[in-house]
């Protein structure tokens, strides 16, 4: 009797030590998966801010542009790391010159955020006068 007594004491002391482990295990790897999920969270909000960032930095390219040549139309675009801004400078007339920016990074995981914004500017006025300023949301 008192082997099976034993043998019993034993079963059951597996089978904690087996829950146990399978609790601890399911607690890692919620953990775990939260810490991969907060990781790409927090690198997908850095290319965000990066594209914003530099889409303001292309507007400010391109008004460097138009100080230095203010009849000049065309592209002023700025690339730097993983963010590739396009500005297009037009003339629909008079003193204003519009300009349309688009900046492009790419995050960690391959993932294209994009920042665009619209501005005119007239540039008779010294400095510049910013007429209109929008940032466009997809």
């Amino acid at each position: 009797m008192n082997t099976q007594h034993q043998s019993e004491k034993g079963i059951i002391a597996i089978t904690l030590v087996l829950i146990v482990a399978s609790i601890i295990t399911v607690f890692g790897l919620s953990v775990a998966l939260m810490a991969i999920d907060e990781t790409r969270t927090a690198t997908t909000q850095l290319s965000a801010s990066q594209s914003a960032a530099y889409d303001d930095a292309c507007v400010t390219n391109a008004l460097s542009v138009l100080i230095n040549n203010n009849s000049y139309t065309g592209n002023a675009n700025i690339s730097v790391g993983n963010v590739n801004c396009i500005a297009v400078i037009a003339n629909p007339g008079g003193n204003v010159r519009s300009i349309k920016t688009s900046a492009t990074a790419t995050d960690a995981f391959a993932r294209s955020i994009v920042d665009r914004s619209f501005v005119n500017v007239n540039i008779a006025t010294n400095p510049f006068t910013v007429l209109y300023y929008k940032d466009i949301l997809d």
